[in-house]
């Protein structure tokens, strides 16, 4: 908040690509000498407030956009929820069918929802390949993930648990397993993962969470300190 200051000289805001989240506040208007402000590429929901979509904040985006169309101002600070495009701000396309992003500034492409597709993509991102214990079955191959070993579904197919402590998993959490809709116990426990814990849990209906015994830094994403019911935190 101290940078909202009225009286500030703060001409330039590059935030993008971090972890941050929350909304944007829509005090940054009150910056009068601010000209650019960049917020995509990260994990901030709600919308861009209003009052700071002007045709002065990012001109310089515009300019070099190189055409004479009419612009949602708001896109130059980043893409709406439900869009996305290469750099996360206009030109700003809507999410293909079969895949979502509750983000701002969504970069890239949108996050796939098919719970097949996340659970390969937890596999390599894992080094799926190493992976250890008794009888590992079904990863990687594609048979019915809800036989998979450490996955649990409910009578609709649906993948409620994915218990995977203990199997050396490695690298970072992929932020995709939080699009398991019907995700509630997630067990990551005792494995090699690292780098911070993703706040894209949050979507997930979580009621237990275990990533302990690993080498993740940081601090737990507040918006998913938030969330009420995990582990039975209230």
């Amino acid at each position: 908040p101290e940078i909202l200051k009225p009286d500030s000289k703060l001409a330039e805001v590059w935030l993008q690509h971090n972890y941050l989240s929350g909304s944007i506040p829509a005090a940054i208007g009150s910056l009068a000498e601010i000209y650019d402000f960049y917020i995509d590429g990260n994990k901030f929901t709600g919308t861009v407030p209003e009052d700071i979509c002007t045709e002065n904040l990012n001109q310089d985006f515009f300019e070099s956009a190189g055409d004479d169309e009419d612009h949602d101002f708001c896109d130059a600070i980043s893409c709406a929820a439900g869009k996305y495009s290469f750099d996360g701000l206009y030109p700003c396309d809507k999410c293909e069918e079969g895949t979502t992003s509750p983000y701002l500034g969504q970069v890239g492409e949108c996050i796939n929802k098919s719970q097949d597709d996340i659970l390969n993509l937890i596999y390599g991102k894992t080094k799926g390949t190493d992976w250890n214990g008794a009888a590992i079955q079904g990863w990687g191959t594609d048979t019915d993930s809800c036989g998979w070993t450490g996955v649990t579904c409910d009578g609709n197919g649906n993948v409620i648990v994915l218990e995977l402590s203990g199997m050396n998993l490695q690298g970072k959490i992929p932020e995709e397993i939080g699009f398991l809709d019907y995700l509630t116990t997630l067990d990551l426990s005792d494995n090699r993962l690292f780098g911070v814990i993703p706040s894209d849990l949050r979507w997930a209906p979580l009621a237990k969470l275990d990533v302990s015994g690993n080498k993740l830094a940081g601090v737990v994403a507040p918006m998913l300190c938030l969330e009420a019911g995990i582990n039975k935190n209230g």
